[in-house]
């Protein structure tokens, strides 16, 4: 892959909307479909989320703070991934003239509790992902940690975005928060927000003080 083509590809992340946070999906290819997964062991946290990590892109408009990820989010839930599918493909330009189907996924998030936002049992989560090797792999092969996920609506009904790139956010081997799919990474959490419960905590007060 060259320097140019792999420029286009996190140019078209960014496109994509899903991790940046951007309006607009442009060129969707719903029918193309990526292959079926042959996984046959579960995947370990870290390991699932790096096949998204490693397509993430610079955003226009990244979060600034826990704080402008709740006001920019609409629903905000604690969950873990049930399943992953394929989703619509956007074609990438490459040097030669010729285009290549990028791919995103579409995990399926099954909630333990609603943070903030109408109630849900499962919310469906559209991310950019130019590896496919997890999806329809058997939902009893997904990671069982849970995430907080602040979202936004995508232009489908009942898919949401990450609100941004920081917007899913668990732990990591060694019990830190950590972004899911990179970006600010530390400098998002305060010092007294250390764990996925704390920040769950951290949603209910900011429910409080917009309502207050």
């Amino acid at each position: 892959m060259t320097a140019k083509h792999k420029a286009c590809l996190l140019m078209g992340a960014i496109a994509a909307a899903v991790l940046a946070g951007c309006p607009g999906v442009p060129d969707l290819r719903p029918g193309h479909r990526g292959t079926a997964s042959t996984r046959t062991t579960a995947y370990a946290a870290d390991e699932f989320r790096d096949i998204y990590r490693m397509n993430a892109a610079l955003e226009v408009n990244p979060a600034r703070s826990l704080a402008d990820l709740y006001e920019r989010s609409e629903l905000i839930v604690l969950g873990s991934v049930i399943d992953a599918e394929a989703g619509p493909s956007y074609p990438v330009r490459l040097d030669d003239g010729t285009t290549d189907a990028n791919g995103t996924t579409i995990l399926t998030v099954g909630v333990d509790e609603v943070l903030a936002g109408a109630a849900a049992n499962q919310v469906k989560v559209w991310i950019s992902s130019t590896s496919r090797s997890a999806n329809d792999a058997s939902a009893a092969l997904m990671p069982a940690d849970q995430l907080v996920w602040y979202l936004r609506p995508s232009e489908e009904p009942g898919i949401m975005y990450a609100t941004a790139r920081d917007g899913i956010i668990g732990s990591t081997a060694e019990g830190k928060l950590t972004t899911v799919l990179g970006g600010l990474g530390d400098e998002l959490f305060p010092a007294s927000i250390t764990t996925v419960e704390e920040l769950a905590d951290s949603v209910a007060a900011f429910k409080k003080k917009s309502a207050g």
